[in-house]
């Protein structure tokens, strides 16, 4: 929700785009915990881990993708509409945040950025290269170094985060889309999983949680396009993310982590993928129909539109291909 209201309300939520770093650190921890307990119990395959992976990315994806080009054809300018091409070419083929680092120049902030339907995808660009090269790796090195798996992590992360500070302001733009510049955002997630399980009492629990909840916040609603993100700006997201869910594996409740339970945040997680998807074309596009600045009552009717069709993409799209086997999708 961070950033598709930074998309709708950029000059209200104007750091809004540290969600994606939140999203990086939880995809971290859910795809090592998988790694982890499978291979724990000898059932892991890769041919079953990439299948649940294109059972829960592509189906969405590629119907985002051919709307948007759909949409495009009688809407974008020829230049817009070859940039989105290429971004699609991109989405498909794994690697949208290579090319948008070619392609923009001045940045994922740039005024021509805004025009491309197919921007967001560069995170799903980075997540992708992320599930092809993490897995090995970590088998590999829990098999080599099982004692010591948490410091080579914080190591390979210490030297991620290090290179993407190094060069935030000589290289900005690479350092903004390329995996190895937001590895460590992962990683701080997938060492959750080799952490001991929280044991503090209730109200360092709620200390921890809430410290996590304002290093999201705070920064969300702070920082601007002017930012210089990642880099160290980017740690107070990262940690905060780190602690909020540190703090939820508690089985005692945490107050920073209770709203999480209820309905409306319920549904909203269902749906954040698909809304992650479809918000930004909508946005898009309606600049391109509408004459901007678009007033508050478009805006609060295109943010339902968005969500409305992201529910229908749920239902219809994401969730009965989750639902196949294994022997449907390969």
């Amino acid at each position: 929700m961070a950033v598709v209201l930074h998309h709708f309300m950029p000059d209200v939520v104007t750091g809004g785009y540290v969600g994606v770093d939140v999203f990086f650190v939880i995809s971290g921890f859910l795809i090592t915990k998988i790694l982890v307990s499978e291979s724990s119990k000898g059932e892991f395959s890769f041919r079953a881990f990439y299948a649940r992976r294109v059972r829960r990315l592509l189906p969405a994806l590629f119907t985002v993708i051919f709307s948007v080009i759909a949409v495009g054809w009688f809407v974008l300018l020829p230049s817009d509409l070859l940039a989105t091409f290429r971004a699609a070419m991109g989405a498909v083929l794994f690697g949208a945040n290579v090319v948008f680092w070619r392609d923009l120049q001045e940045g994922y902030f740039a005024a021509d950025a805004k025009l491309n339907p197919l921007l967001h995808t560069w995170s799903l660009g980075v997540e992708e290269q992320f599930y092809l090269f993490f897995p090995l790796a970590l088998l590999i090195a829990v098999r080599i170094f099982p004692r010591y798996i948490g410091y080579v992590l914080f190591l390979v992360g210490a030297i991620s985060l290090w290179i993407s500070q190094w060069w935030i302001n000589s290289y900005s733009v690479a350092v903004f889309f390329l995996l190895p510049f937001r590895a460590w955002e992962f990683i701080a997630g997938a060492m959750l999983v080799f952490a001991a399980p929280p044991k503090a009492n209730p109200v360092k629990l709620n200390v921890i949680g809430a410290l996590g909840l304002l290093g999201i916040l705070i920064p969300a609603c702070v920082y601007t396009p002017g930012t210089a993100f990642p880099g160290l700006s980017a740690l107070p997201v990262v940690a905060g993310t780190v602690a909020l869910i540190y703090a939820g594996l508690s089985e005692k409740p945490v107050v920073a982590t209770s709203f999480l339970s209820l309905q409306p945040a319920i549904f909203i997680g269902l749906v954040s993928y698909s809304l992650y998807l479809w918000h930004w074309p909508i946005v898009v596009f309606a600049r391109f129909v509408m004459e901007p600045p678009l007033s508050k009552t478009i805006v609060v009717a295109l943010l339902l539109l968005a969500i409305v069709i992201s529910w229908l993409s749920w239902k219809y799209i994401e969730t009965p291909f989750r639902r196949r086997t294994l022997n449907n999708i390969v």
